[in-house]
């Protein structure tokens, strides 16, 4: 899923919290040459660290626990 667990594992008698992150890498556009008059600003496909930003968007999974049986499971965070 593209997720990397960050820290330990929180757990209690009603539930397991788990921190991940999602490392994302968001390219930096780059204009045309002028002289061939094309408006359209492409993006670099290869994407090297120079010519990036990189994130690591962050959110929680909570199992929910009834008798030591995940029961259900919610998010905390915008970018689970």
């Amino acid at each position: 899923m593209g997720y990397q667990q960050v820290g330990l594992v929180e757990q209690t008698k009603q539930a397991l919290r788990y921190q991940v992150i999602r490392p994302v890498r968001i390219p930096i556009p780059t204009a045309q040459h002028p002289t061939t008059r094309i408006g359209a600003v492409p993006l670099n496909m290869g994407i090297p660290s120079h010519e990036s930003y990189d994130l690591a968007l962050s959110c929680y999974i909570i199992f929910h626990l009834e008798h030591n049986i995940a029961t259900s499971v919610s998010y905390s965070g915008r970018y689970c």
